[in-house]
């Protein structure tokens, strides 16, 4: 299936706080308690120490994304503590409330960050989970740039496809923000307004789903990309790891700088 640039809504500068938010806030509740991401972990574990990387900076991370549960797994595999910082360019307020109170080594940056421009002062391995393919290839291409640029380590990793069977498989969203919106804490009675009295936040993640999935990069485009960093001293892992439960993969490009 061809891929297609078209719109997200959550990516609009016009788009409520509350939508985005709504929709985030699921999204978050999935990957906690699902846990999808926890199949990378070794792998991720071991590129971040290949990379010597002090720390990790996450870019894009809305709502949190699976840090909270996948630095768990991380510790458990490891005694050596590595601090996250979580950025994006909407910096989620709420959720860097949250995340802070969870008293673990994951701080939220407040300030607006841009995944193809990082501020230099930002530096370690950097990692993306469920949002490159909101960028275009000139900008996608453009954060593998930076990173090599700047010579960090980056890992992206994405649970979208675009297999039919799950583009499909988006009609069920609806069904399923209906059933997890009263276990997402803390209650808001905005997320419950807009999701059973005027449903924008189950529409607005449906059509935002579908469209992650048309513009979600296959591993052969992103092996594509990184032909023009082949003149750099990178190591490149790109591939698909099985989830540990359930149907599906995780889609991954690793890149970092050889010792």
């Amino acid at each position: 299936m061809q891929r297609r640039q078209w719109l997200e809504i959550e990516d609009q500068s016009w788009c409520p706080a509350f939508l985005r938010d709504g929709m985030t806030d699921y999204l978050q509740h999935v990957v906690t308690v699902m846990k999808p991401y926890k199949c990378i972990a070794p792998r991720l574990q071991q590129s971040i120490s290949a990379a010597k990387a002090e720390c990790v900076v996450d870019l894009g991370s809305g709502g949190g994304g699976p840090w909270l549960s996948l630095y768990r797994t991380l510790m458990e595999r490891s005694e050596e503590k590595i601090p996250v910082l979580l950025t994006d360019r909407f910096p989620n307020e709420k959720a860097a409330r949250k995340i802070e109170d969870a008293a673990l080594e994951i701080r939220y940056a407040r300030i607006p960050v841009d995944a193809t421009r990082v501020p230099e002062s930002l530096t370690g391995f950097r990692t993306m989970f469920s949002s490159f393919h909101h960028f275009p290839p000139s900008q996608a291409q453009a954060i593998l740039e930076d990173a090599v640029r700047q010579r960090q380590g980056i890992g992206i990793f994405e649970l979208t496809s675009r297999q039919p069977a799950q583009v499909l498989s988006m009609i069920l969203v609806p069904l399923f923000v209906l059933l997890i919106t009263p276990f997402i804490r803390p209650l808001r009675l905005s997320r419950l307004v807009f999701t059973y009295l005027l449903p924008l936040i189950p529409v607005a993640a449906t059509f935002d789903g579908i469209v992650s999935c048309l513009r979600t990069y296959t591993p052969d485009e992103l092996r594509e990309m990184t032909l023009s960093l082949e003149g750099s001293d990178y190591q490149w892992q790109i591939g698909q790891e099985k989830l540990l439960k359930g149907p599906g993969a995780v889609t991954y490009l690793i890149g970092y700088p050889m010792p």
